[in-house]
């Protein structure tokens, strides 16, 4: 702000104005740069998950498959088979990281090979024997997460 001399009519700088100006500025620049390498980080780990899937849906799936990017908040994954669809969470893969989006993806592949499995009684497992097997064959941890 300026504000008049007591004495004078020539205006002085308010130095606490310039002190928050220089503040906000560099608050802005912190949150700039925090923003680009957050949004550089998010790129590189779909970017690798795309690439990934392409090298998966070739060797397990067909052409028909698609993998859908969303921002859910609670499930890193989800596999529809009558759809064809294997849905990622783009939010929870740059929070939890590569390792877990590629656990998740083999995860939601492994769903869309095997599909649907059933004990001797008729019980639907969905994480059944088969399913584990598959998901530890192409590289996942083979165990089912709370993340979905």
């Amino acid at each position: 702000t300026i504000s008049l001399g007591e004495n004078d009519e020539k205006p002085k700088f308010d130095k606490t104005a310039k002190q928050q100006q220089e503040s906000r500025v560099a608050w802005n620049t912190k949150c700039k740069c925090e923003f680009n390498e957050e949004f550089k980080q998010k790129n590189d780990i779909v970017e690798r998950i795309k690439a990934d899937w392409e090298d998966l849906r070739e060797l397990f799936l067909d052409d028909a498959w698609k993998l859908v990017w969303g921002n859910a908040k609670k499930c890193f994954g989800a596999c529809c088979p009558e759809r064809k669809t294997i849905r990622m969470s783009e939010w929870l893969a740059v929070k939890f990281g590569y390792d877990e989006a590629w656990d998740t993806l083999t995860h939601e592949i492994a769903h869309g090979v095997i599909g649907e499995e059933f004990t001797k009684d008729g019980r639907r497992l969905n994480h059944g024997p088969k399913w584990k097997e598959l998901h530890k064959l192409m590289g996942g941890s083979g165990k089912v997460t709370a993340k979905c």
